[in-house]
């Protein structure tokens, strides 16, 4: 059977890819997390991904697509949403 989650390393690098372009070139350190099963509504077997721990979660999809939910983080702030 074809595995349809996309591997961390595909996941990460389409998160650092969309990360980059919202935030001209900064890539922020976010965390991710397996969304979905194999037996999953097809879409629905990705990936989860947040910036900050207060942030709606994102998703990543099966052919790698984002749905994007936003973040507060902004270039020189860390998880405390203090400046560095």
């Amino acid at each position: 059977m074809t595995k349809r989650r996309p591997t961390e390393v595909y996941a990460i690098n389409a998160i650092s890819e969309f990360l980059a372009e919202i935030f001209d070139g900064i890539v922020p350190p976010f965390s991710l997390i397996e969304d979905g099963s194999e037996d999953s509504a097809k879409g629905k077997c990705g990936w989860a991904f947040w910036v900050l721990a207060d942030d709606s979660t994102s998703y990543v999809h099966e052919d790698l697509s984002i749905e994007w939910y936003g973040t507060d983080w902004f270039d020189g702030c860390d998880e405390d949403m203090t400046n560095d």
